[in-house]
C-alpha cells in the first residue's frame, strides 16, 4: 500500500491498533509452552506502542520515501461493501466479520505483557526496519 500513490483507508485510518513483532510472538509462545507460571491464565500480547493505520502507514511511507495521499472511505461505503461482498461473491473473503476484525479496536494493556514476559517487546519502529530491510 505504501507505494501506491493514493491510499484508501476506512475513516482515514482513525482505527488504533497495538503491531507486535512477529518474533516476539514467537519468543512469547515459546515462553508459554516452556516456563508459563502457573496458575495459567491469559495474558494479552499486543505491541508495545499503539498507533492509527495513518500513523503506521506514515511511517513505512517515510522509510521508503513515498508521500501518498490519503484517501478516506466512510466507514458506512466500507461496512456495505464488506456485507455484499460477503453475500455476493464470498469466496472474497471480505465480509462484515472481516470488516469487524479490521476496523474495530482491540485494544489491550501492553504493561501486563511487557512485566511477565522475560523480553522486552520490539518497538515498531525497529520491526519495519527489519521488515523492510528484508525487502532490499
Amino acid at each position: 500500500m505504501a507505494s501506491a500513490p493514493l491510499l484508501p483507508l476506512v475513516s482515514g485510518g482513525a482505527v488504533r491498533l497495538q503491531p507486535i513483532a512477529q518474533a516476539d510472538v514467537l519468543a512469547a509462545i515459546a515462553w508459554a509452552i516452556a516456563a508459563a507460571p502457573r496458575p495459567l491464565r491469559v495474558l494479552n500480547l499486543v505491541g508495545p506502542e499503539t498507533l492509527t493505520y495513518v500513523e503506521l502507514l506514515h511511517r513505512v511511507c517515510d522509510r521508503l520515501g513515498k508521500r501518498p495521499r490519503v484517501l478516506r472511505i466512510p466507514t458506512a461505503v466500507a461496512w456495505l461493501s464488506a456485507g455484499l461482498a460477503g453475500a455476493l461473491v464470498p469466496w472474497l473473503g471480505w465480509n462484515p466479520s472481516v470488516f469487524d476484525i479490521l476496523f474495530h479496536e482491540h485494544l489491550a494493556d501492553a504493561s501486563e505483557a511487557r512485566a511477565t514476559l522475560p523480553f522486552a517487546l520490539t518497538p515498531v519502529q525497529e520491526t519495519l526496519e527489519q521488515a523492510i530491510s528484508a525487502l532490499d
